[in-house]
């Protein structure tokens, strides 16, 4: 899909950096962004061409009939005093019921990137309410947390090409990471899987480490390379939350997994091979992921 431009629904913290970090990359000509405050867009709007020397950002929908478009639909965290996860989590979505309502279902030339920490949940719902098809509808899912990972374990360890192996897989739930092997190669660090892992035990137990204003650039970074990987058709293998598809015996579950990405969004899936314990852990937190979209349906009703 040659995309033409760039829909960014939400002119928070985080849709700035998103716009921001995709302007700076030149990944679009023309951005469009909507928020359901016009001032506080329009605001945004002419930040942003200031700080990137780019005119080609405008407030307002883009005329979607006839052009590609990848729309990146961000959301901002409402914290109530003693509120459950439950409430909290059918708070947010009906908050993006009503802006999904407002953007329409995708065309068959758009898709729909949902950037929040609980983009499984959300893409769930979106696919599931006929926004668009499982193809077209997805989330970040544990790219950020994978891309920090691989920064981390570099950082300390020099592990050069070998980062590109590490992958931090599950859902909103529990996340964990894994190494990967394909077809019996290993990587050159074979000590890589126990480094990986006490980096990410550092980075899981830091203060804010898995909210997205702890990893506000994080976020734009996994937005910006998936963004990427779409307008030039990379077929990278990126651990982003869509339909599980059968994946690893899992069915009707919107898990973060290692899946190509190109110009028409989902592409295939990127099965790689899981210990046992690995797969225990998935399969754990699919369940606990089923459990928790269920409550949320039954009281939502």
């Amino acid at each position: 899909m040659d995309l033409d431009c760039c829909h960014i629904v939400g002119c928070g913290t985080l849709g700035r950096a998103i716009a921001y970090s995709l302007m700076k990359e030149t990944l679009f000509d023309t951005l469009f962004l909507t928020d359901a405050d016009s001032g506080r867009c329009e605001c945004a709007a002419a930040d942003l061409r200031a700080a990137t020397a780019h005119s080609g950002i405008r407030c307002g929908m883009p005329e979607r009939k006839d052009i590609s478009v990848l729309t990146i639909m961000t959301t901002e965290p409402v914290f109530r005093l003693g509120e459950t996860r439950t409430a909290a989590l059918l708070g947010k979505i009906r908050r993006c019921e009503r802006t999904l309502s407002a953007i329409g279902k995708c065309t068959d030339k758009e898709i729909l990137l949902i950037a929040d920490t609980d983009s499984d949940i959300i893409a769930d719902y979106a696919v599931h309410a006929g926004y668009g098809d499982k193809n077209q509808v997805f989330g970040v899912g544990t790219l950020p947390d994978t891309l920090m990972l691989r920064a981390e374990t570099d950082m300390r360890f020099a592990i050069g090409e070998d980062r590109e192996r590490i992958h931090v897989i599950g859902t909103s739930n529990t996340v964990f990471p894994i190494v990967e092997k394909e077809n019996g190669d290993i990587p050159t660090d074979i000590k890589l899987p126990e480094k990986a892992e006490s980096v990410w035990q550092t980075i899981r137990n830091a203060s804010r480490s898995r909210s997205v204003s702890g990893r506000l650039y994080t976020y734009a970074a996994a937005v910006a390379e998936i963004a990427a990987c779409i307008r030039y058709d990379r077929k990278k293998s990126l651990p982003v939350a869509s339909s599980s598809d059968g994946r690893y015996g899992m069915t009707d579950i919107c898990v973060s997994l290692p899946t190509i990405i190109g110009e028409n969004g989902i592409e295939a899936a990127s099965d790689i091979t899981l210990s046992d314990a690995a797969y225990e852990k998935l399969f754990a937190s699919a369940e606990e992921w089923r459990l928790t979209r269920d409550t949320v349906k039954k009281t939502a009703l």
